[in-house]
């Protein structure tokens, strides 16, 4: 799978599934992906993706691993105003009439 990789991303959600700390196959899995990332730096990109508290946790496994990686996103949940908005927008560009969010149980939760 990794030499399929060429000139591209590797794009791994919910990464922290590998448990390498519980699970050996995980932790041989990050430390290929740690030797693949260091071989073709700057040929290829890994994006690890998952919660962000699991994700320190994964890369906690190997110090180097979160050292070698200097390009971290983090994306903030929603707020109720901004799925509510968003909402709104996709009845809207479907053409759709929404009379009240509330009526349709349109409410956020977490």
């Amino acid at each position: 799978m990794l030499e399929e990789v060429d000139g591209g991303v590797l794009f791994i959600d919910e990464v922290y599934q590998l448990d390498p700390k519980n699970n050996k196959d995980g932790a041989d899995i990050m430390n290929l992906l740690h030797t693949f990332a260091e071989d073709k730096r700057g040929e290829r990109s890994v994006v690890l993706a998952g919660y962000r508290d699991e994700v320190e946790t994964l890369l906690s496994f190997n110090p180097g691993l979160a050292s070698r990686s200097p390009n971290t996103w983090v994306f903030e949940d929603y707020l109720e105003p901004e799925l509510r908005s968003i909402y709104h927008k996709m009845m809207s560009d479907r053409k759709m009439v929404v009379e009240s969010a509330s009526s349709f149980g349109v409410n956020a939760t977490t």
